[in-house]
């Protein structure tokens, strides 16, 4: 048999028994050998089978904290999520979640791992009544917090207060019994819900799943609770239907309508004017004020400069005698910054200071004019907006006193 011999372009020499990917890749990447064999021809023959690629990847640790105690169940018939999940609702698991994850598979969970839960401890002896018996509540419903002031200081005596935080998701209604000094006592432990309208169990649905539309005509209800109502709050109860049974779901989008002025909707001026009336004290303002709060929202300054002098004058601005007043500063914290001498209010920081005074001063020869310094902001604003003999020059001179503020 004639011998074969491989060469390549240029006469060089190629490997024998090796594919060109062979040689690219390399002998060490070339993977795991699954067979050899001769082909009818009996050329040796090699399958290999390229490495596979894991990525390993990182998961978030609250995802997995919450996946714990999750569950995954076959639906049985086919049925809506959003009704198991309200069935749960009904049953008193408000934070229990259903998804649906495919081919009747469902997802049962919650995102909440841990619940800050506000128990009512009915029937505590007093004789036992303390943290040691409090803290017992550790192994029934999770892990305690605190007691409430009320009951720390035995301020009343018929229930008990306690914060603590559990795994529980279902509203917390049992009986615990202990034992003191060899005599059996129950406890009634409530779970805080707040008023009969807490104890919804439709607090997350929309109004279109919350009833339905009676040939198309008239809207009936179908309110579900988790438990039924005392007997003291059936007029409540009643009360509220009465105001939403004349309700009727449009199938138009919804939209916000204000009500203070059907023509022009809403504006600030009618928001403001509204909420003015509401008002049954009104402060009467002087004529020099109301002069001055009208004209000075007509002068050329900017917007931000003529919103920061209406503060100024009045006195809502965050000055060292209205810290003092909110108790942000101690009394011997309120002398004036510049000149150390009295107390930083506004008419003085702005008006008397003596560094503020030789400014205001240095203004009025640069003018040519001969004013002396008002007692307070508005009259100064009003001296101001008025000494002058011409529209041009007033509205000028306004608009310096803007500038100095």
């Amino acid at each position: 048999m004639e011998e074969v011999r491989c060469e390549g372009v240029g006469g060089s020499r190629v490997q024998e028994g090796k594919s060109f990917k062979g040689a690219v890749l390399g002998e060490e990447e070339m993977g795991s050998m699954l067979g050899e064999g001769t082909s009818p021809k009996g050329v040796h023959s090699v399958i290999v089978v390229a490495k596979e690629v894991v990525w390993e990847v990182e998961v978030e640790d609250e995802r997995v904290a919450s996946m714990e105690d999750a569950y995954v169940g076959y639906l049985v018939e086919d049925k809506q999520t959003q009704t198991i999940q309200n069935n749960f609702r009904i049953g008193g698991f408000q934070s229990l979640k259903v998804t649906t994850m495919g081919h009747k598979q469902v997802l049962v969970w919650s995102d909440k791992v841990h619940e800050v839960k506000e128990l009512r401890c009915f029937g505590v002896p007093i004789h036992a009544w303390g943290m040691d018996l409090f803290r017992a509540l550790d192994f029934m419903y999770g892990r305690f917090i605190e007691i409430d002031d009320n009951t720390a200081q035995l301020m009343r005596c018929d229930v008990a207060r306690v914060k603590v935080v559990t795994k529980e998701l279902k509203i917390i209604d049992s009986v615990m019994v202990v034992k003191v000094r060899g005599k059996r006592f129950k406890i009634r432990v409530i779970e805080e819900t707040g008023d009969w309208l807490s104890r919804s169990s439709e607090q997350e649905v929309v109004i279109q799943n919350a009833g339905r539309l009676n040939e198309g005509r008239w809207w009936q209800w179908n309110l579900m609770w988790r438990k039924e109502r005392f007997q003291w709050e059936e007029d409540q109860y009643s009360e509220f239907v009465e105001i939403i049974a004349p309700f009727v779901p449009s199938e138009n989008l919804d939209k916000w309508l204000w009500l203070g002025d059907g023509i022009q909707g809403f504006t600030v001026k009618s928001a403001y004017c509204r909420l003015e009336n509401m008002v049954s004290n009104r402060r009467i303002l002087e004529l020099a004020e109301d002069f001055v709060l009208k004209r000075l929202w007509k002068c050329a300054s900017p917007f931000n400069v003529r919103a920061f002098v209406w503060q100024l004058l009045l006195d809502r601005v965050q000055t060292k005698d209205n810290l003092f007043k909110r108790k942000m500063l101690d009394a011997d914290q309120q002398l004036c910054v510049l000149c150390g001498k009295k107390n930083k209010i506004v008419v003085h920081l702005y008006l008397h200071c003596d560094c503020a005074a030789k400014v205001w001063y240095d203004i009025i020869r640069w003018l040519g004019f001969n004013i002396i310094i008002p007692p307070n902001l508005f009259t100064s604003f009003a001296m101001w907006a008025t000494c002058a003999p011409n529209k041009k020059e007033k509205v000028g001179l306004c608009l310096i006193w803007n500038a100095f503020m």
